[in-house]
């Protein structure tokens, strides 16, 4: 849980939105939270790379998203919920 509240912090102290090339138009992170769901980070389905992930998170009563980058030489870890310097096998 201190994790998740370190990286929720810095997420909405974060100036800009980092939007990930695999997101396609139709579909924005907003849209994947309200369709989730749930608050919290979210693996980025199409990056297979893992070097980025969405966090969700409740303004009023509507789930909104950011995509975020995970710092250099890090990878988003789906079972940890968030980047980590340890490659996942399922990274390419």
């Amino acid at each position: 849980m201190k994790n998740f509240t370190i990286v929720l912090c810095v997420v909405l102290l974060a100036l800009p939105q980092i939007y990930a090339a695999c997101i396609d138009s139709d579909i924005h992170a907003n849209e994947l939270c309200q369709q989730n769901g749930t608050q919290g980070p979210v693996p980025l389905e199409c990056d297979d790379k893992c070097g980025s992930f969405i966090i969700c998170y409740k303004i009023g009563d509507k789930l909104q998203g950011l995509v975020k980058a995970c710092t250099s030489g890090t990878y988003y870890d789906r079972s940890l919920k968030y980047c980590s310097s340890n490659k996942p096998e399922y990274c390419a």
